[in-house]
C-alpha cells in the first residue's frame, strides 16, 4: 500500500509524512476514538479499510503537510493539534481534502501554532523525507493568521 494524496493534488507519494490533525482537550474524536496526547505514543486505527473511494471512517484523518480542507479541524480554542508521522508503508489514502491512514507516532501535542510551527520547520522532519511541498507557504500563512485571530479573540 502506498500513499495516495489525491485530496491535495500538489503532494506524492514521498511527502505524506506529517499530518496536522485536531481532537477535543481530552484527545476525543468522532466515532469514540481517543487520541493519545502523549509524543511519542504510536496510534492505530482498529477498523483500517484501504478503500480509496471510502471518505469517512476506516482509517485516522489528518491533513498531510497541513495542507487540505481546513474545515474538517476543530478551530475551538481547547483543541489539542497534533502532528503525526504517518507510516505510509502501513497504509494512507487521499480522500476529501485529508489523508487517512492506518498508523502513525504522535510527534507534536499543542495548540495550531505550535503544530504549524512543527511542520513548518520548528521540529525535527522525519529521516530521509522528501523536501517540503510547495505549498507549505500557505501553512506559513496560516500560522500568521490563526496567531492574529487569537490575537483578536483575546482583546
Amino acid at each position: 500500500m502506498t500513499c495516495d494524496c489525491r485530496c491535495c493534488g500538489a503532494l506524492s507519494e514521498d511527502q505524506c509524512e506529517w499530518v496536522l490533525r485536531t481532537c477535543g482537550a481530552d484527545g476525543a474524536s468522532q466515532h469514540d476514538f481517543r487520541w493519545p496526547l502523549t509524543e511519542g505514543a504510536t496510534v492505530e486505527c482498529p477498523d483500517w479499510d484501504d478503500d480509496d473511494q471510502r471518505t469517512c471512517g476506516g482509517g485516522l484523518h489528518g491533513l498531510p503537510w497541513g495542507i487540505g480542507d481546513g474545515d474538517l479541524l476543530d478551530w475551538d480554542l481547547t483543541a489539542r493539534w497534533l502532528v503525526v508521522e504517518v507510516d505510509i508503508g502501513a497504509g494512507c489514502v487521499g480522500s476529501a481534502g485529508k489523508c487517512r491512514f492506518r498508523r502513525g507516532i504522535v510527534r507534536h501535542v499543542g495548540d495550531r501554532y505550535s503544530a504549524t510551527s512543527y511542520i513548518v520547520g520548528a521540529g525535527p522532519r522525519p529521516e530521509g523525507s522528501a523536501q517540503l511541498p510547495r505549498g507549505l507557504e500557505r501553512l506559513a500563512a496560516l500560522r500568521i493568521l490563526a496567531t492574529t485571530w487569537l490575537a483578536l479573540v483575546v482583546l
